[in-house]
């Protein structure tokens, strides 16, 4: 018996329900079936949720298979037309991506850089309410890195005065530390969204 006289005697008793016949049709093509979706779409879970769909799709539309005159040709056309489909929407959904990406910058980061902005400016605008001096240290330690020692030799002045100024310029800045906590949240939402 060829292969496609026994198809058509499968199908007979499949379009009537006969759930034996549906599971030798499912064994004789399903890892013909998954290899050619996976072919054509490239990825192995898509091939596998094609290939239980076009199965699925066979035992619901049994009825209508008595017409059919080619079982193979029948499932391997059902396979390509639900594997171009995916590709399609998966096309679809990269160019989507692409021209809201190029169109419109993320909100949130948006958002980020200008609360980044504000704050930052709260701060400088605490730093300018320093003495000059308290100032002027405590920015040679925090922008420029220097050392105590190296602001203590650079301004003439003893390590313990340089110390004294940064702890109170600390003091100073104490009750912006829920705003400092927020900058550097901010600082990394920012930098994470980036990438």
């Amino acid at each position: 018996m060829s292969t496609h006289e026994s198809d058509s005697i499968l199908l007979a008793a499949l379009s009537q329900g006969n759930k034996a016949a549906f599971d030798v049709v499912f064994r004789k093509y399903y890892p013909k079936i998954k290899f050619f979706a996976a072919r054509l779409c490239g990825d192995k879970a898509e091939a596998e949720n094609i290939a239980q769909d076009i199965f699925m799709q066979l035992w619901i539309r049994r009825n209508q298979l008595i017409e059919i005159q080619n079982l193979e040709n029948y499932i391997y056309v059902m396979t390509k037309n639900a594997s171009f489909e995916i590709i399609r929407r998966s096309l679809q959904r990269q160019r989507i991506v692409q021209e809201t990406a190029s169109e419109e910058p993320d909100d949130n980061i948006i958002d980020n850089e200008l609360h980044y902005k504000e704050l930052m400016a709260i701060i400088k605008e605490e730093i300018e309410r320093m003495p000059a001096q308290r100032r002027r240290i405590f920015l040679m330690s925090r922008r420029e890195g220097l050392s105590n020692e190296q602001i203590a030799q650079e301004l003439g002045l003893s390590k313990r005065t340089v110390e004294t100024h940064i702890s109170l310029a600390l003091q100073q800045l104490r009750h912006l530390m829920p705003l400092l906590e927020l900058l550097t949240l901010t600082l990394m939402l920012t930098r994470e969204q980036q990438f």
